[in-house]
């Protein structure tokens, strides 16, 4: 599902099917297409984000660099440490993403960050992904 499009055309997107919650905890798939490679070669970006519903805060847990859209080709960069959590400011489009989330009900128990594993992402279809921009890694 797509959350934004820049004038760039860099578009944001989330999975909404992969969502697991834990209490106030909610984990879930992101990704990032840049119009055009960056100077490093980079064309998309695909994250494992934590929301934390109750305190209004979010983290990347794990994230991966691709030299093509929609996190295919060469995986030019990775890392698998959880970021600190950082403090999503109203009226920005952080929260807008938190309130989603946070809002999606889902029955699924959530995979310890230790056991996940990384699955194939193929092409999805339009709106299937959804990704909030942020600055750096996963944050506001």
């Amino acid at each position: 599902m797509v959350i934004n499009k820049t004038a760039g055309g860099t578009i944001f997107y989330l999975d909404p099917q992969s969502l697991q919650k834990d209490g106030d905890l909610r984990r879930i798939s992101t990704l990032m297409n840049l119009k055009e490679k960056n100077k490093v070669g980079k064309q998309s970006a695909r994250a494992l984000e934590e929301y934390d519903c109750k305190a209004e805060r979010n983290r990347v847990l794990s994230f991966s660099d691709h030299s093509e859209p929609f996190a295919m080709g060469e995986t030019l960069a990775r890392d698998d440490s959880p970021t600190p959590w950082k403090n999503l400011a109203p009226g920005t489009l952080g929260q807008a993403m938190l309130l989603l989330v946070c809002a999606l009900n889902v029955e699924k128990p959530p995979v310890p960050v230790d056991k996940a594993v990384e699955t194939p992402v193929e092409k999805p279809a339009v709106d299937d992904w959804w990704r909030y921009e942020g600055k750096g890694r996963g944050g506001q």
